[in-house]
């Protein structure tokens, strides 16, 4: 049976940095059978994937799909200025590129991305 257990309490640390986060991770390891953690899943805070890497080591550390479209989305603003409806249209075709199944649907995106995008943002 898969348990998914969220680490929310790193949300109240006063401090983030990476030794207090392995000592709060090391106490979640010893309350848990963490040999059966499969993955992280974090928001790009280099502190805690570095923490997490310690206390975890070979275990994935995964970017939040919500946080990947949202620099995507900034990005492709700030490169483009092109209106907001197209933004999201290109970031909805990535964030689905980011979880094709098969090279095919992934080379499909790609086309229907790069006819709307310009060739320097997306190589």
């Amino acid at each position: 049976m898969k348990v998914m257990v969220c680490l929310f309490f790193m949300l109240f640390l006063a401090k983030e940095d990476s030794h207090i986060m392995e000592k709060c991770l090391r106490i979640f390891a010893v309350q848990y059978n963490s040999e059966h953690t499969s993955c992280f899943i974090v928001d790009k805070d280099m502190a805690e994937i570095a923490a997490i890497r310690s206390v975890f080591p070979g275990v994935p550390v995964n970017l939040c799909h919500f946080h990947i479209s949202q620099a995507v989305e900034r990005y492709l603003r700030k490169e483009l200025g092109r209106s907001v409806s197209v933004v999201k249209l290109l970031t909805s075709s990535f964030m689905k590129q980011v979880c094709t199944e098969s090279e095919e649907e992934f080379d499909a995106l790609k086309r229907e991305i790069s006819q709307i995008v310009p060739q320097f943002v997306i190589q």
